[in-house]
């Protein structure tokens, strides 16, 4: 995997990790474009749509740091205005066939990221609330879009207005799921668009949804994982309380 995403780089807050997590699966499908050898200009959609992701990312962590009054907003905020300079220049020249994804912009990308989140975001590790997940005028920014649909593609537009649409879709391609370690509501359910952009959804958007029943599990033996189990490194250990076995039970209804 390009970057493997890892609780060290978790601020302990659902909103700023979830997309952080999306984020690092959004250059993850891009390394997977690359290396499949996409056209200049699916690579350059699929950037422009990262970079577009990230502006929107960045205001939600803005308006969380204001909200909290954080001391060093203004030069995060700097730190955010460059890299935003950067991305936009970058993907006005790919659109424009001016320059290409490579290797190297790739590498850029993933340091730039790892960098960013275990530098300067881990500043904000535990001064937001984890019950201050979202303000009232924000929703997440792999969610960005107002209206009554399910789900709406942040890249073509494509719309699937119920549950039911998106599970029968066999365009789709599910990608797995990114874990909310504390609560498992924020787990990020990830596929793949027929445009072959990835997007997100918590399963929190599910359970009043699908037909499959939500609870949370209690479990007495941590260092027996069952088959449902979906911490994957070695030597983890299962957590106390999850809703592993509804996550796993989901992601098969959706293939």
């Amino acid at each position: 995997m390009f970057i493997q995403w890892s609780e060290s780089l978790e601020i302990g807050n659902p909103l700023v990790d979830s997309e952080h997590r999306y984020l690092v699966q959004l250059l993850n499908n891009l390394h997977d474009q690359f290396e499949a050898g996409k056209e200049a200009i699916s690579l350059a959609k699929v950037f422009s749509h990262l970079a577009q992701y990230v502006r929107v990312h960045f205001e939600n962590e803005e308006a969380l740091m204001v909200s909290i009054d954080y001391q060093g907003l203004e030069e995060h905020r700097l730190e955010h205005k460059k890299l935003m300079e950067q991305a936009m220049e970058l993907s006005e020249d790919y659109m424009e066939g001016e320059q290409s994804v490579t290797a190297e912009t790739l590498d850029f990308l993933r340091n730039w990221a790892v960098n960013h989140i275990a530098g300067s975001d881990m500043k904000l590790k535990g001064l937001i609330p984890r019950e201050q997940s979202l303000l009232s005028t924000q929703t997440p920014a792999f969610a960005a879009h107002s209206g009554p649909e399910f789900k709406v593609c942040t890249l073509c537009g494509k719309k699937w207005q119920t549950y039911d649409e998106l599970k029968n879709d066999k365009d789709k391609i599910i990608k797995g799921v990114q874990l909310d370690l504390t609560n498992h509501l924020y787990n990020l359910i990830l596929f793949n668009c027929s445009c072959d952009t990835t997007l997100g959804m918590f399963i929190k958007e599910f359970v009043t949804q699908s037909d499959i029943l939500f609870e949370i599990e209690e479990n007495i033996d941590p260092e027996r994982r069952p088959d449902h189990c979906l911490r994957i490194e070695e030597g983890e250990t299962c957590l106390q309380r999850c809703a592993c076995q509804y996550t796993s039970k989901l992601l098969k209804a959706l293939e």
